[in-house]
């Protein structure tokens, strides 16, 4: 078969670990599984320990043990080298499984790629790699990454899967590939990356669905205070909610009556305060509560006489900042 794979990477003791992509069999034989091996000191070899749990599959994760790994002193005579070795098994070659690796974008649509299909028949072999489907975009979501949904244990009803609108919508969380960064990681921690996927000999008709989590709602709120004219009321904003990122345009109070005054929106939930009407913002991660003051208009109030007024009479003072609505008081001279 092909060249073994060698992991340079260097892991603390039983850190997990994933398994290499399967080799090439050698002719008459395909791949079955990796097996983790252990160290005979005895023996100076790596021997099998028989036990099924050191068993994995391509891309499957094991522990890292030291208690199993072949030990020897660096030339510094200080540190040490540990190495682990997974031996490639092989069985031989029977009637092929046909198997899918269906991708949805988990919102009530079809498969919008299927590995491999040629004809209406799969050509995708068990353990036959294939890379990942990049990350994708939908409105008012975010993308976490890719779950594993199990179809079927045939694959008549695999197909039926596929052609059931019913099964295209599936309630999952992240439990194979997690997304973050741009790249795709084959543990919670996003600690392994991964490139590509598999469908194995246990379960060749899995599908792979999106996961995706709801951007958070936020509303848009206006109050008002102050002497606020009767019948006048805060505006409501009819796009409300609005998610993170998108543009909200600043309501306007509307028309009241004369001598009455707005002092326009202002708020602190947003860098730009004052804001005036028609202006437009970005949606923060939170609720934006604009608030606005109507006051009275304030005047002066000037004193004068006509010509019949008599001689020397004193004009009044002039009266300034009256209230719109104000009750003045005036003395008069007989």
């Amino acid at each position: 078969g092909s060249t073994a794979p060698v992991d340079k990477s260097i892991y603390v003791d039983s850190a997990n670990v994933s398994a290499a992509p399967a080799v090439t069999a050698p002719e008459g034989y395909q791949f079955d599984t990796w097996v983790v091996q252990k160290w005979d000191e005895t023996k100076g070899e790596f021997v099998d320990t028989g036990d099924a749990k050191y068993n994995v599959l391509p891309g499957g994760t094991f522990k890292v043990l030291a208690s199993m790994a072949q030990v020897k002193t660096k030339p510094d005579g200080v540190y040490k080298e540990y190495t682990i070795r997974l031996r490639a098994e092989f069985k031989p070659v029977d009637k092929p499984t046909p198997t899918y690796i269906p991708w949805f974008n988990n919102d009530k649509t079809a498969a919008f790629r299927i590995d491999k299909i040629e004809n209406n028949k799969s050509t995708l072999g068990i353990n036959e790699a294939v890379d990942i489907e990049p990350a994708h975009t939908r409105t008012n979501y975010v993308f976490k990454g890719w779950a594993k949904v199990d179809m079927a244990t045939n694959e008549a009803d695999a197909n039926a899967f596929m052609q059931d609108p019913k099964c295209w919508l599936q309630d999952v969380s992240v439990n194979f590939l997690w997304y973050e960064d741009n790249k795709f990681y084959a543990d919670a921690a996003c600690t392994q990356e991964a490139k590509q996927v598999a469908a194995d000999e246990i379960k060749p008709y899995q599908a792979l669905f999106a996961v995706w989590e709801a951007l958070p709602d936020h509303n848009v709120l206006y109050e008002i205070s102050g002497d606020i004219p009767e019948g006048i009321e805060a505006p409501t904003d009819s796009e409300n909610p609005y998610q993170q990122g998108e543009t909200v345009t600043v309501l306007s109070i509307g028309e009241y009556p004369e001598g009455y005054e707005f002092t326009g929106w202002t708020t602190t939930d947003i860098e730009t305060s004052p804001i005036a009407a028609g202006a437009t913002f970005s949606m923060p991660d939170k609720d934006v509560t604009l608030h606005g003051v109507f006051t009275l208009k304030k005047y002066d109030l000037f004193f004068e006489f006509d010509d019949s007024a008599p001689e020397g009479l004193a004009v009044p003072d002039t009266r300034t900042g009256i209230a719109y609505k104000s009750p003045v008081s005036v003395a008069t001279e007989s």
